[in-house]
């Protein structure tokens, strides 16, 4: 194993922030200048709607060291409009954008904060299930990455691709191809 030269410092992205929250506003300056005084050379800013996905890339446009990824988080995917894709289409082809997402199944978050399902819980998750392959789409078609979110929904394969994940919730899925993954994902991060 290599040892690191006293003098290599290791460079870090931060690849899942919501920027755009509220919370950060009066501050995001300060958080950025924070972010990258810890040695965090890039970070994602993360849309869970339409509306936060246009913060995020207005985000991206004012900050060097910050990209965007726009979608509909799974809790939020009863307000999108039943074809997502259009919206997805438009806002991915800013230059600042490395992603769709997050989109997937959360059953953690249910609307009806019961443990069984109700028919309020079941709109949201067929709503999820329309939402996933339209990412999916348009990420392949744009050669971008997919920011997945599942969060205690690990067994149930997502809509399309038939991908169940294993221990971890949250993941990047890439475009179809070899190349087109790695070339895609690290584009950015190079730069």
């Amino acid at each position: 194993m290599a040892l690191m030269s006293p003098t290599c410092v290791p460079i870090f992205y931060d690849t899942h922030a919501h920027l755009d929250y509220p919370d950060f506003a009066e501050e995001l300056p300060t958080v950025i200048a924070q972010a990258h005084a810890a040695g965090i050379a890039k970070i994602i800013s993360i849309g869970t709607d339409l509306e936060s996905s246009k913060r995020a890339i207005r985000l991206a446009e004012q900050f060097s060291n910050v990209f965007a990824v726009v979608g509909w988080h799974p809790s939020h995917v009863t307000q999108a409009p039943p074809d997502i894709r259009p919206a997805l289409r438009e806002l991915a082809r800013h230059p600042k954008v490395v992603a769709l997402g997050e989109t997937g199944l959360d059953y953690h978050r249910l609307p009806s904060q019961k443990p069984e399902f109700t028919a309020t819980d079941d709109e949201r998750t067929k709503r999820n299930r329309r939402a996933v392959p339209q990412h999916l789409e348009v990420a392949a078609e744009l050669e971008l990455n997919c920011v997945i979110h599942q969060r205690d929904s690990l067994e149930t394969p997502l809509p399309s691709c038939g991908l169940t994940l294993s221990a971890c919730g949250a993941y990047s899925i890439v475009s179809r191809t070899t190349r087109q993954r790695c070339g895609a994902f690290w584009r950015w991060v190079r730069s």
